[in-house]
């Protein structure tokens, strides 16, 4: 029976984004050669053109263009990474902010093809589907970005909110919170179906998130991994650790500890 690997990763939000995590998830990709790449969105800040940032600073930084040069950058190394597999780049809400500023600002150029998404952000360049609404990724599993229904403070349960709206298995990103919440139904002491809610936490270096009080957050970084045999599919949740190593399957990231002998002997320290 043919078995395929998804790789999910969410909220990468460059520039914003952690070197470490990413460099790692990179080298995991290249390692997995999974037969999926999928990236629930957020992948670019875009704080320039914010709502919060309107008439203030931020939008007058001069930074908008280094923001996209990052975020095409990073999805040309994963495209290298895993080689000629379907890539796919959701909707979200940070990548709508470019259209939304055009519409209410500059009607005119909302019409350039120069400034689409997909060009800019180097969606065609690396060969990357860009979906402008929820889509299928597994069988009985969708993926969507995670601001199209209710958010919940509780990590997963927002997936787990659309999935019971949609009646299907929800992949999402958007809260940063790493989770998977079943939801199972079932009589006479057999379950019938269980469908999950996947949120796949978040890449950002939050040092770099001047917007939260007191640098204080909720969040988690993490990926996810969909493992599909048939119609049978087995989600996993990577949780990423503070410098931003993780382990899949008993390998670890990255595979070689830093070598601080230089350091000891240095310091005149036997390690």
């Amino acid at each position: 029976m043919t078995e395929k690997t998804v790789l999910i990763v969410s909220d990468i939000q460059a520039p914003l984004h952690d070197g470490a995590a990413l460099d790692n998830v990179i080298a995991f990709a290249r390692d997995l050669k999974p037969d999926r790449l999928v990236n629930v969105g957020d992948d670019w800040d875009a704080h320039e053109i914010s709502q919060w940032s309107r008439g203030k600073a931020g939008e007058y930084a001069g930074t908008l263009q280094a923001g996209l040069d990052a975020v095409a950058s990073i999805h040309a190394r994963f495209r290298e990474a895993v080689g000629d597999i379907l890539y796919d780049v959701s909707r979200s809400n940070h990548g709508d902010r470019l259209r939304k500023y055009l519409a209410q600002y500059a009607p005119a150029l909302s019409g350039l093809r120069s400034l689409d998404i997909e060009e800019l952000a180097g969606y065609k360049a690396a060969g990357i589907l860009y979906h402008s609404k929820p889509f299928e990724i597994a069988p009985g599993w969708v993926c969507a970005h995670g601001d199209e229904g209710s958010l919940s403070q509780i990590a997963g349960r927002t997936a787990s909110l659309l999935s019971a709206k949609w009646g299907v298995s929800v992949v999402c990103g958007h809260t940063h919170r790493a989770g998977l919440v079943p939801t199972s139904s079932g009589f006479a002491g057999k379950v019938t179906s269980t469908r999950w809610g996947f949120e796949v936490g978040h890449l950002m270096d939050v040092s770099q998130a001047s917007y939260l009080k007191g640098g204080s957050c909720d969040w988690q970084q993490a990926f996810g991994l969909l493992r599909v045999r048939g119609d049978r599919v087995h989600p996993e949740l990577i949780p990423i650790n503070d410098d931003g190593s993780f382990c899949v399957d008993g390998q670890w990231y990255p595979r070689a500890e830093p070598d601080f002998s230089a350091f000891y002997e240095l310091m005149g320290v036997t390690a």
